[in-house]
């Protein structure tokens, strides 16, 4: 297994929305709204697939060399760098322990009443980052 693959991906715009496929995986496409989105989202699903295959013992192709794939006016090539290690990491399992400071008698009652402390600053930390205006996404929940 590598750390770094890099495989061309052929980005077409159709006047809509965006469509990457990957001519080195047939079942692989993304779609986005603009080049932003699709290109952040074509490197995740290519990231997932190939940690997909990975997990399966199966062998990866070589990339297909970029001046031998046929692209239409509306389509352009783009070499996605997919690291590894990051794709690698079941985030559902992964548990970072955090040190948080809170008044005493606050830890108190909230051991007194079976609070638990991880699950609440979870939950209190994604309501934040909802309330921010940002989508959470699961890594690994495409897999």
């Amino acid at each position: 297994m590598k750390e770094q693959y890099f495989y061309p991906s052929v980005i077409r715009f159709d006047g809509e929305k965006y469509e990457a496929r990957f001519p080195d995986f047939k079942d692989c496409r993304a779609t986005g709204l603009n080049r932003d989105e699709i290109l952040r989202k074509a490197k995740r699903v290519l990231g997932e697939y190939l940690f997909k295959l990975e997990s399966e013992k199966l062998v990866l192709p070589e990339p297909s060399d970029i001046h031998s794939i046929a692209v239409q006016k509306n389509e352009m090539i783009f070499v996605l760098d997919i690291h590894m290690p990051l794709y690698r990491v079941n985030d559902r399992d992964l548990a970072i322990k955090k040190t948080v400071t809170i008044p005493a008698w606050l830890n108190n009652v909230a051991l007194e009443n079976e609070v638990n402390f991880s699950r609440v600053l979870q939950e209190a930390l994604k309501k934040e980052l909802k309330d921010r205006g940002l989508k959470l996404h699961d890594p690994s929940s495409n897999l």
